[in-house]
């Protein structure tokens, strides 16, 4: 007996191990998306815990739970991607945990491996589990919640009377849908009640649970009823085939991993309503099982689809993520009422196996982009440009404005509509901060800028970036009649070969570039101004370039001397200006010739 508890301790360690590892793994891989970039701005540790919760309230239409515990992990871990991704992962792995005592609370410890491992594998489970979002929190509550509910059912007591009421208060703060989830297990308690040999007792506890998760809640009900006001939403009409569309995300619209979820899903349906029992439904476990599952899956689905069709659109595949647990029971249920061993097990590893072939490669969740990637975009300002012109960002400048923070941007972004900006400039003279140029950040499905009266007269662009659902395009004004651009030291790439030495950009040996310019057609006069040191009676010389167009070849002198460089471009240019030393040598008393480089000004002729 001893040996068998501890054999089964290891396999649930075993499973909880590879649960973190497949959370943990290549957790800041993925940009922060608009919804993660909300917490990481509401959550900020410069922000007041008032701010916050005036976000909560106005902006971000969410419980407090998670992001009150990422403001905490923010003030004590750092303001990163990676610290808003962790509390997912824990509240993941305990998930994985939950699922196991529900199996068990159901049935036995089998089925709650069955339900654990389905779990552990799962892409919408994993998905939520790297994400900033209170998601995967509604989960691990929702869980926990139905294990103490089933506890509840069975053994009426108030300390499981307390703890439900808990893990359902925990649900509550972590999504609004969850309501629909607490009016299900109330529902669900009714039926119980009715059949119940207890019904006092039953009564009793049940009502204590409700009534610690209505006084608890309580504070938060006017935060809820600010939401039912919205008469407006960014969902679209729900389609009727909406259960088969989620179903099928659930499981990463792999189709074999589909089937065999559906196979066991049916399996499951069938033995369940086949059983006939004369046993209390708390003391038949398959009937206990189905209606928990069809109570709770169909009420709290059914009311949001209702109110959906009747007010206004609200569900949303990720929102009904507190039923997932549900579908996890009745297709582990439907793999544990397979009669024989061998196919049970061979079945199993089947499902397992496709689910992580889906995982890792049909998906390639861990080594493809799929969020906007709105970290490359604002590395390529950092890194790679000159140019600290305004940024029109209309569909996501304020959750834009973290990354503009981590890398020290000091663009100024516009977020109105993009159409109406330029056009109050082109015949307003409004907005004069983009006259000499701007970037346009498109996102998250946002059209392309529309055809405007005056505006390919007046702007080029010059330069595009294309990454995953993000577009970064930089125009500039064709009209001005004189158009320069300063380089300074903080403008060149590290390398190697070159390095900061106090104000200037130290060229030791090779060659160094500059982060990537634009420049429109026309004449052009570049000014070096530099200083270099000399060795064997001769002073560093360099060769500049545009990409691998030469400009020519100049000496540098031992003080800030002023070299120029006429050139022509007959087509907008984009690219860097490489400046390669072309002489460097040390003598034998250890004279080294270096370029060291004040600045480059680049003046429109």
């Amino acid at each position: 007996m001893l040996k068998r508890k501890l054999t089964s301790y290891i396999f649930l360690a075993a499973i909880l191990i590879i649960a973190t590892l497949l959370r943990f793994w290549g957790l800041d891989f993925q940009s922060l998306w608009v919804d993660e970039l909300h917490t990481m701005i509401e959550s900020a540790p410069y922000k007041s815990w008032t701010e916050l919760f005036d976000y909560l309230s106005l902006t971000d239409q969410h419980p407090p739970l998670h992001f009150v515990i990422e403001k905490v992990c923010f003030e004590w871990f750092g303001h990163t991607a990676y610290v808003a991704r962790v509390p997912s992962v824990v509240a993941g792995v305990l998930s994985i945990y939950f699922l196991f005592l529900l199996g068990k609370e159901i049935l036995d410890r089998e089925l709650g491996f069955i339900l654990s491992i389905v779990g552990t594998f799962n892409y919408y489970h994993i998905l939520y589990s790297q994400e900033a979002r209170g998601y995967m929190f509604a989960f691990m509550f929702c869980t926990l919640s139905i294990v103490f509910l089933i506890r509840l059912l069975k053994n009426p007591n108030f300390k499981i009377a307390l703890f439900f009421a808990l893990a359902a208060l925990g649900m509550l703060y972590s999504h609004y849908f969850s309501l629909f989830v607490v009016v299900a297990q109330a529902f669900l308690c009714f039926l119980i009640l009715i059949q119940s040999k207890k019904p006092k007792i039953h009564f009793k506890y049940f009502l204590i649970s409700f009534a610690i998760i209505g006084v608890a809640y309580a504070p938060w009900l006017p935060f809820l009823l600010n939401m039912t006001g919205i008469k407006s939403f960014w969902i679209e009409k729900i389609p009727t085939s909406f259960l088969v569309d989620y179903f099928g995300e659930y499981f990463g619209n792999a189709p074999i991993v589909i089937s065999f979820a559906t196979m066991s899903l049916i399996f499951f349906l069938i033995k369940a309503f086949m059983n006939s029992t004369e046993k209390e439904t708390i003391k038949n476990p398959l009937s206990l099982a189905l209606l928990t599952i069809i109570v709770i899956f169909f009420v709290s689905i059914g009311i949001p689809y209702l109110r959906s069709i009747l007010v206004i659109p609200m569900l949303q595949c990720r929102y009904t993520i507190f039923v997932l647990p549900l579908v996890f029971l009745a297709l582990a249920y439907g793999i544990r009422l397979i009669q024989w061993n061998i196919m049970r097990y061979t079945f199993l590893i089947l499902f397992v196996s496709f689910s992580y072939s889906a995982l890792t490669y049909d998906k390639e969740y861990y080594s493809k982009v799929s969020k906007t990637d709105y970290r490359a975009i604002a590395q390529f300002l950092k890194e790679e440009v000159e140019f600290d012109q305004p940024i029109i960002n209309e569909t996501a400048s304020f959750q834009f404005d973290y990354y503009l923070r981590k890398y020290g941007l000091t663009n100024q972004q516009i977020g109105k509509n993009k159409e109406e900006i330029i056009k109050g400039f082109l015949h307003n003279t409004e907005h004069p901060e983009i006259a000499d140029g701007f970037w346009l950040l498109r996102s998250h499905g946002e059209d392309e800028l529309e055809e405007i009266d005056r505006f390919k007269e007046t702007f080029c662009k010059v330069m595009q970036l294309n990454r995953f659902d993000a577009t970064l395009c930089y125009y500039i004004n064709q009209q001005t009649e004189r158009r320069s651009l300063r380089i300074e030291s903080n403008h060149f790439k590290e390398n190697g070969s070159a390095m900061t030495f106090g104000n200037e950009w130290a060229l030791w040996n090779g060659l160094t570039e500059t982060k990537r310019i634009a420049l429109d057609s026309g004449s052009y006069e570049l000014r070096l101004i530099a200083r270099g040191t000399p060795a064997d009676h001769e002073f560093p010389k360099v060769e500049i370039k545009l990409n691998n167009m030469s400009l020519g070849v100049v000496e540098v002198g031992n003080s800030n001397f002023l070299n120029t460089m006429l050139f022509t471009l007959s087509e907008p240019f984009e690219g860097s200006i490489s400046i390669d030393l072309i002489n460097d040598f040390v003598d034998k008393n250890g004279k080294d010739r270096n370029v060291f480089i004040d600045k480059i000004d680049i003046l429109k002729k």
